[in-house]
C-alpha cells in the first residue's frame, strides 16, 4: 500500500520524471538480484562479514529518503539523520577490518573488476 501511495503521488504530482526515475532503477535492482550478481561474493566467507552492513545501510538509506513521501514526521526524519553518521561509520569499519585488500596496487590495476 505504501508503494501504490508513492507512485500515485509521484505521479499526480510535478514530479512525473522521478516516477520514471524510481521506476527503471527499480526494475534494474530487480534485474540485478534475478541474474544472480547482486551479491557476487556469497560464497566467500570472508567477505560474508561486510555483506550484512553493506545490505543495511543500504536499506536504511533507501527508508531516509523515502521518509518525505509518506508523510512522516519530522522528528523521524531528523533522527534518522542523526543516526546515520554512526551506521556509514559502523560499515566502514566492518569493510576495513573484515574486507580483503588488493593484490595490487592503484598504479598496476587501476579498476579491479576488469580483467
Amino acid at each position: 500500500m505504501l508503494i501504490k501511495t508513492c507512485i500515485i503521488k509521484c505521479w499526480m504530482g510535478r514530479s512525473k520524471h522521478l516516477f520514471f526515475f524510481y521506476l527503471w532503477k527499480m526494475i534494474e535492482i530487480i534485474r540485478t538480484f534475478f541474474s544472480g550478481q547482486l551479491f557476487t561474493y556469497s560464497n566467500d566467507p570472508l567477505m560474508k562479514n561486510i555483506q550484512f552492513p553493506i545490505i543495511a545501510v543500504t536499506i536504511f538509506a533507501v527508508v531516509y529518503n523515502a521518509l518525505p513521501f509518506f508523510e512522516t514526521g519530522d522528528w523521524l526524519i531528523m533522527l534518522l539523520f542523526s543516526i546515520s553518521p554512526i551506521a556509514v561509520i559502523w560499515m566502514a569499519y566492518r569493510i576495513l577490518k573484515y574486507g580483503i585488500a588488493s593484490k595490487y596496487t592503484f598504479e598496476e590495476k587501476f579498476y579491479e573488476d576488469i580483467d
